[in-house]
């Protein structure tokens, strides 16, 4: 058995094949066998981030805030995903610049 095609976790997890075997006697006999064949997935896939404003003044990527905007206010949702399964599908995100200022 020979791989053909590539393969991907996220469209296809796994596969069953059935091989048929037969002699060449007359009269002749076969037996099946069946072959499960499960795919591990692997890290393929960039993790992505949708974000959106709540506030309507926005030009972008930028967003603009009001000077008085009270502490805890919203200002945009972000969801995270990625397709991998397993370790590889989970997320973590971090505010690199600004944390002094923003919080998740």
């Amino acid at each position: 058995i020979t791989l053909v095609n590539p393969l991907d976790y996220e469209s296809e997890q796994s596969y069953r094949l059935t091989v048929q075997v037969r002699d060449q006697g007359e009269n002749s006999l076969a037996c099946f066998v069946t072959i499960d064949i499960s795919i591990v997935d692997e890290n393929d896939n960039c993790p992505q981030a949708f974000i959106t404003f709540v506030n309507p003044l926005i030009n972008n990527s930028i967003i603009f805030i009001i000077e008085n905007t009270p502490i805890g206010d919203i200002l945009a949702h972000i969801s995270i995903s990625d397709r991998d399964s397993g370790l590889n599908g989970e997320l973590s995100y971090r505010i690199e610049q600004g944390e002094d200022l923003i919080g998740i």
